[in-house]
């Protein structure tokens, strides 16, 4: 699991990107996601007056190469594993016999099976 980058001029970004992109080999990947997450704000901080400092904007430009073609699949996935957390946070706290991933996993599928979005158990625990 890589560092999280708090020394990043932006460290919001930076660290959602490591959590999209958790792996030793996607270090170019989760620079990119806060060069791209950072674009329309850097746009209209500098529209308003603001002056980012120059060694701060090169390393975000510089940072901005990788393609995220996997983008949209990733947030999915983060998405539902932290609403299965968020299931079994509740479970372990009300009814402790009943916490356990799995039938979390039951519940957040029954949820997803009701509205009508895509989300079967075993999608939902690959996250």
């Amino acid at each position: 699991m890589p560092i999280l980058p708090v020394d990043y001029p932006e460290p919001f970004a930076a660290v959602l990107g490591t959590m999209l992109y958790p792996n030793e080999d996607e270090e170019a990947q989760r620079r990119a996601f806060a060069a791209h997450h950072l674009a329309e704000p850097i746009r209209r901080f500098e529209a308003a007056g603001g002056v980012l400092p120059y060694d701060d904007l090169l390393r975000i430009v510089k940072d901005g190469g990788a393609r995220l073609d996997d983008l949209d699949q990733r947030w999915r996935g983060g998405t539902a594993m932290g609403e299965l957390f968020k299931v079994l946070f509740a479970l372990a706290n009300h009814n402790p016999e009943l916490a356990s991933w799995e039938y979390a996993a039951r519940i957040v599928e029954a949820y997803a099976a009701k509205a009508k979005a895509y989300g079967s158990r075993t999608s939902i625990m690959e996250g």
